[in-house]
C-alpha cells in the first residue's frame, strides 16, 4: 500500500495510480507526457496544503501543471502568473462556470493566483483543466 507520506519510499506511477483507483488519473497522465512531450518528475512536498508525493509537469521552466493523488480523484494545481493572465483572460468565456469561480475565489498573490482543481470525472471541469494547462 502506498504511503504519501513517507518520504523515503520513492512512488512509482503503478503505485500511485492504483491509490488513486480512479481510470481519469492514468488518462490525464497520458495525455499531459504525449501532448507536452514531457517527463514528470515525483516531488515530495512539505507544504501543509498537500505533504507527501506529488508529480509535477514542467517544460521549458514553465510548471505546466502538479498532480495531488488522492483516493479516488485527484488534485490539479495550475498557476495562473502574470504572462499568463491575458491568455486565460481570453479564455474565460470558453471555460464552465465552475472554473470561473475558482478562479475567483483562489486570491492572487505575488501576482499570481493558485488554482486547485479537483478531477473525479471526464466532464466540463477536466476540458477546462487541459484548456488551462494549453495556455
Amino acid at each position: 500500500m502506498l504511503e504519501l507520506l513517507d518520504k523515503s519510499i520513492i512512488p512509482e506511477i503503478n503505485d500511485i495510480t492504483t491509490y488513486v483507483n480512479n481510470p481519469l488519473f492514468n488518462q490525464f497522465y497520458k495525455y499531459v507526457i504525449e501532448e507536452f512531450d514531457i517527463i514528470p518528475l515525483f516531488e515530495f512536498s512539505k507544504c501543509s496544503w498537500a505533504p507527501g508525493w506529488n508529480i509535477k509537469f514542467k517544460k521549458g521552466g514553465k510548471n505546466l501543471c502538479t498532480l495531488y493523488p488522492k483516493k479516488g480523484f485527484f488534485t490539479v494545481l495550475i498557476v495562473i502568473g502574470e504572462k499568463d493572465k491575458e491568455g486565460f483572460l481570453e479564455l474565460v468565456p470558453d471555460l464552465s462556470q465552475d472554473i470561473k469561480n475558482i478562479y475567483n475565489g483562489s486570491g492572487e498573490s505575488r501576482g499570481q493566483r493558485w488554482l486547485m482543481i479537483d478531477l473525479v470525472n471526464e466532464d466540463t471541469r477536466y476540458e477546462d483543466v487541459k484548456k488551462l494547462i494549453n495556455l
